[in-house]
């Protein structure tokens, strides 16, 4: 056999072995979602993440409805530095059934998030440095 064929099958075999390891190990990126309801969000309501990594609003076909998020607490709008354009600013970000929509989180804060449509919905984003 020819040093350089050698040579590769050395080389898929190491480099196969590193994936398989790494695959393992669960080095996947997260799956951050926040799931709305008809008219509140389910599952957790709290998600922490690290500066630059983004959050899945998810409105489902099967249990979703219509909805304006932004910044703030009881359906009224706060302005909140730091926090992503679509969610601060008093035009919110909206979704309907069926639609979700991913945000970049790019600077640390906490960062209330409430439904301009339906005030009761609440959840906090974490954003660690």
């Amino acid at each position: 056999m020819k040093r350089g064929a050698h040579l590769r099958r050395l080389l898929i075999f190491f480099g196969c072995g590193w994936w398989l390891m790494l695959t393992a190990c669960g080095t996947t990126v997260p799956n951050h979602t926040l799931t709305l309801g008809s008219s509140d969000f389910t599952g957790p309501t709290v998600i922490e993440i690290r500066a630059g990594q983004n959050v899945i609003f998810d409105d489902p076909s099967s249990s979703g409805g219509y909805h304006v998020l932004l910044t703030g607490t009881g359906g009224n709008f706060t302005p909140s530095t730091g926090a992503p354009p679509p969610l601060n600013s008093t035009a919110g970000l909206i979704l309907t059934a069926g639609q979700s929509q991913t945000i970049t989180f790019p600077v640390a804060g906490t960062f209330g998030i409430t439904c301009t449509i339906h005030p009761g919905m609440a959840a906090t984003i974490i954003v660690d440095p």
